[in-house]
């Protein structure tokens, strides 16, 4: 995975010299997707090259539903932030890992964490 993907030393040369399968867009590029036409574009470039290396892709700072929503549209696969779960004790987790919900004690949307796979405790699918 090449995470922050776009910034600092996570540049597209990377993607001519590494074996990379996932790209992890970095949440400066996400948190203002709905706001800012450049940030929308950049988005939309990573998904496409994404695709041409057949990469997955992972959006960071998905923090409201409307940029959910937008990031599915561009064809973004997983999530990660406060729009899919917030943070939560260890204990929380584990429990519900075992099929009984944690008390997180906020109202967003409930996720279920059992997963046969680190990608799917890590990372949501958008859809």
């Amino acid at each position: 995975a090449l995470d922050d993907f776009g910034t600092g030393y996570s540049s597209f040369a990377y993607l001519k010299t590494l074996p990379v399968d996932i790209l992890k867009i970095d949440g400066s590029f996400v948190r203002d997707l709905l706001e800012c036409d450049l940030s929308n574009t950049i988005v939309s470039s990573v998904v496409k090259m994404a695709q041409d290396i057949g990469a997955t892709t992972v959006a960071e700072h998905v923090e409201n539903a409307l940029v959910r929503a937008r990031l599915k549209e561009l064809g973004v696969h997983y999530a990660q932030g406060f729009a899919v779960h917030r943070p939560e004790a260890l204990q929380n987790v584990l429990e519900n890992l075992d099929g009984q919900p944690g008390n997180t004690g906020d109202e967003y949307e409930s996720v279920d964490l059992r997963s046969d796979t680190i990608e799917g405790l890590l990372s949501y699918t958008i859809g």
